[in-house]
């Protein structure tokens, strides 16, 4: 999450955080780990990098270089005139999915349904590709999945060996997070992102759902205790229940 985050990003952290530092995720994690040492470690392991983006923000008409030695997807609404190796998938998953797979949506406060702005309703579904790349036909046949927001992914690109610093970053175990580069807590974001949202996206109710959400998990045994995480880029074993299950859960 970024030093000014928008309050679906920090709700998605509360989650996050609260799921990682949970006692039984922490047993099956290690569980998992140990069983990938071995499969995830190998250079053989295929890579992709996957993005998405739906209105303006991280638009790319000419898309960056795919880096050598990994497959790289973009799902997007938007023309994209010079792929340079990247498949391009107009694909409308995030309400194509809604029969196939009717247990990724709900019908909360800030559900996908319930929300009318522009802005907002494509920030969420950039965010149905960030939750749920690991189900999609691109995904088929891929051990790794390296996530990276439009925005950045014109830097990432730019690293030499990237498949094989992915695969090391991975190391056999079943996800890989950043750390926050600023903060080290989530009570520390909520003043950042609920400030962020009321000038950037004119919302001004972002401290009370931040405090709902917060007393949300409290009840289930959130501590803030576990650290920060910034989740624009993040590398997991596409194959690992233990991901999926955390991520349909977030």
């Amino acid at each position: 999450m970024c030093a000014q985050s928008s309050l679906p990003r920090l709700l998605i952290t509360l989650a996050l955080i609260t799921l990682v530092a949970s006692p039984v995720y922490a047993k099956r994690a290690e569980s998992e780990m140990i069983k990938l040492q071995d499969s995830r470690r190998s250079s053989a392991a295929t890579v992709s990098m996957v993005s998405a983006n739906f209105g303006g923000r991280g638009f790319w008409k000419v898309m960056p270089q795919c880096p050598q030695g990994m497959k790289c997807v973009m799902y997007t609404n938007n023309p994209v005139k010079v792929a340079n190796g990247w498949i391009v998938d107009p694909t409308p998953y995030h309400t194509n999915m809604q029969k196939t797979h009717p247990n990724l949506f709900t019908s909360g406060r800030h559900s996908y349904g319930q929300i009318s702005k522009t802005m907002v309703k494509n920030n969420m579904e950039a965010k149905f590709y960030k939750m749920n790349s690991f189900l999609l036909p691109q995904a088929t046949g891929v051990d790794i999945i390296f996530w990276c927001d439009a925005d950045s992914i014109s830097i990432a690109c730019q690293a030499p060996h990237l498949a094989d610093r992915i695969r090391d970053s991975l190391s056999g175990h079943a996800m890989t997070v950043k750390t926050h580069e600023v903060r080290t807590s989530v009570r520390a974001e909520m003043k950042p992102a609920a400030d962020y949202i009321k000038q950037k996206r004119g919302y001004p109710d972002g401290m009370k759902d931040i405090k709902d959400a917060w007393a949300h998990m409290e009840k289930m045994g959130f501590k803030d205790d576990a650290g920060l995480f910034h989740c624009d880029q993040f590398i997991f074993d596409a194959r690992s229940p233990v991901v999926q299950s955390l991520f349909h859960t977030w």
